[in-house]
């Protein structure tokens, strides 16, 4: 049984936030990332977005997506 999940993407300053946002809400739609901005190993503007999900319900959604997906695109995470 799974109790939460944890969930972290990084946003480089070549990517877009609004995107990267985007597809997290694809996979967890209730997602409310909170935001951290840091610095890359050449100085450069690193965004995290992370949260996490505790609700059985959303959890249950997240892996009824997961096992809906096509092996292809399973085989590139």
């Amino acid at each position: 049984m799974i109790h939460n999940l944890s969930y972290r993407a990084f946003v480089y300053s070549t990517e877009s936030e609004e995107k990267v946002r985007e597809a997290i809400c694809t996979l967890l739609p209730t997602a409310l990332p909170e935001k951290e901005v840091t610095e890359g190993y050449h100085n450069n503007p690193v965004i995290i977005l992370h949260g996490k999900i505790t609700k059985k319900r959303e959890i249950n959604d997240f892996l009824e997506k997961l096992r809906s997906l096509k092996p292809s695109v399973k085989k590139r995470f």
